[in-house]
């Protein structure tokens, strides 16, 4: 996982492969606590950038926080 915070949204290890579509949700973990969630916005086979979900718009989100789909 990495963030870009200016833009709001995160890119996932995530695609295509994974069975993730456009409009699928992600849920961000740390240390097994949900921290925040996601709408995917871009997909390819490997990656996928999602928006970050307004509740969840004030969570830094750190690279190698563990990405699941809902």
């Amino acid at each position: 996982l990495s963030w870009d915070k200016k833009h709001n949204f995160v890119v996932a290890d995530l695609g295509k492969e994974n069975n993730l579509k456009i409009g699928d949700i992600l849920m961000a973990f740390r240390d097994n606590a949900l921290i925040g969630k996601a709408q995917i916005e871009k997909i390819e086979d490997k990656t996928s950038a999602a928006a970050i979900l307004p509740e969840w718009k004030n969570v830094e989100f750190k690279k190698g926080d563990v990405v699941r789909k809902i």
